[in-house]
């Protein structure tokens, strides 16, 4: 019997002291991160107390993935019980709004779960640390249950049917497995066993900023270089926002209240659509704030934007009109026609292809030079804005049908739905065109995969989502609501 025993604690130290993960975000980063990270999680061991890390524990399991020698858990086991505040501070500006604050929260889940204590404390700590880290309050609840779902689920939970995508679910789902749980083992295989494709999925996304108007946002775009936010109001204001730091550069008063703004493709230009008051879109110096040129309608305009090369300016009205015109002289040069107000109107890629929605419940789809219409997209409902693909060969319609859809821009297919809770004000491209983002009035933005339509992450709102849209490298989001706020969202990848 003994010997049996004694085979039994070989085998099991041995497996002990091999066990690793497989993939870890964090294991990568410069040594001198790697200390910061185990220091932290080092110093949540010590809650109850005591420093705890027997062989297989999950801190050395940490150690171990992380290519750090036993002897340095003596180390951890010192400054957890003696911290400095240097440690902390240099871990707080290290990993602030970071990609890399996101796995390190969800290790701090797994180690405080193994300690003795109330579990009032631990969301406490835990709470506390997000919010040192400037994770979003919404993406810390959505981290809190994922580990709580995944820590009482058996194998046949679908990664779907928890709050964050399905690479957060596989980490967690190891972390039971090298832990010794048979179910967590269980769940990990089968998952692993499947070979979900590698996806680019953002884990979630931290609020960076808060651009505030007296009334609600209609719209808020990039400056081209996107270092600059543009926003417009019902307060009958449009403001300029630097990016960084959330200042607020200049206010223009456009006469009314303004349904969207642009700037042009150089960014010397901005460009109003007036809703209420003037029948106008505006145009205006972005550094002085001058008026350069005003373009009449007949009733209220809630689209303008610009061509590709800046040389045109498009404009929707709901007087069932859009209308071309000179950017430099302000000359009409043509005007398409539908049978109900025009909500939007863009130009494709190139330049060469108009595309408008209307409340006539079609998008269609025009020939720049001659205002011939090439494709009409019938929709049950209003259709509030179409846009094209970054590469041209597709378009995605916002309707009031609470769905957004994507077609063949060539044959008119219908290609994909992607359903919302209410109205869905609008939908865009991410720059390199595989991913899709949604403003609806169930008061979410919501992104999902371009190619097969799956829903990869819902950022709620207080009110209605008036617009939403990606900054021009792709890495974050920002958001018009109903509230009288723009959001800046930081898109954090869970890594490579």
């Amino acid at each position: 019997m003994t010997a049996k025993k004694n085979a039994l604690s070989m085998l099991r130290k041995n497996r002990t002291q091999n066990l690793a993960f497989t993939q870890h975000p964090a294991a990568d980063l410069p040594l001198e991160e790697k200390n910061l990270y185990l220091r932290m999680l080092a110093l949540a061991s010590t809650m109850n107390g005591e420093f705890h890390s027997p062989e297989g524990s999950f801190l050395e399991i940490l150690l171990r993935t992380f290519g750090l020698p036993p002897e340095e858990m003596e180390e951890l086991r010192h400054y957890a019980l003696e911290p400095g505040e240097e440690s902390l501070e240099e871990f707080t500006q290290c990993f602030k709004n970071q990609e890399k604050a996101l796995p390190f929260l969800l290790d701090l889940r797994e180690i405080l779960a193994s300690q003795e204590i109330p579990e009032e404390e631990k969301e406490d700590f835990f709470r506390e640390m997000a919010l040192t880290l400037q994770i979003s309050s919404e993406a810390t609840k959505k981290i809190m249950e994922t580990h709580r779902r995944v820590a009482s689920a058996d194998e046949d939970i679908k990664a779907a049917e928890i709050p964050l995508p399905w690479k957060q679910y596989r980490h967690l789902l190891e972390c039971r497995a090298l832990q010794g749980d048979l179910e967590g083992q269980k769940a990990f295989e089968k998952m692993e066993g499947k070979r979900r494709r590698k996806s680019s999925v953002p884990l979630l996304a931290a609020k960076l900023h808060t651009f505030e108007h007296s009334a609600a946002v209609n719209s808020a775009v990039f400056s081209p270089q996107g270092t600059q936010i543009l926003t417009v109001s019902w307060d009958c204001t449009s403001k300029l926002w630097n990016v960084e730091t959330g200042e607020e550069l200049l206010s223009l008063n456009p006469g009314g209240i303004a349904n969207s703004a642009v700037f042009s493709p150089q960014g010397t230009s901005i460009l109003t659509a007036i809703s209420d008051g003037n029948y106008t879109a505006r145009l205006w110096n972005a550094e002085t704030g001058e008026e350069r040129l005003s373009l009449n309608h007949e009733n209220k305009v809630p689209y303008a934007v610009f061509s590709p090369q800046g040389t045109s300016i498009l404009t929707a009205s709901w007087d069932d009109t859009a209308k071309l015109w000179d950017a430099e002289t302000g000359e009409e040069l043509l005007s398409l026609n539908h049978e109900s107000t025009v909500n939007s109107a863009v130009f494709s890629p190139c330049g060469t292809q108009i595309l408008t929605a209307s409340c006539d419940s079609t998008a269609k789809l025009w020939d720049a030079e001659t205002g011939e219409e090439l494709l009409s997209l019938n929709h049950e409902y209003t259709v509030n804005s179409a846009v094209f693909s970054p590469q041209g060969t597709q378009i995605l319609t916002a309707s009031d049908g609470f769905a957004a859809k994507l077609w063949n821009a060539e044959t008119g297919e219908e290609l994909l739905s992607l359903n919302h809770e209410g109205t869905v004000n609008s939908a865009v491209f991410s720059p390199c065109g595989t991913q899709i983002l949604t403003a609806s009035d169930d008061g979410t933005a919501k992104l999902w995969d371009a190619e097969t339509g799956e829903l990869l992450y819902s950022i709620e709102h207080p009110d209605k989502v008036k617009s939403a849209l990606f900054s021009p490298d792709g890495t974050q989001i920002l958001t018009g609501c109903m509230d009288g706020k723009a959001r800046l969202w930081q898109i954090i990848p869970w890594g490579k």
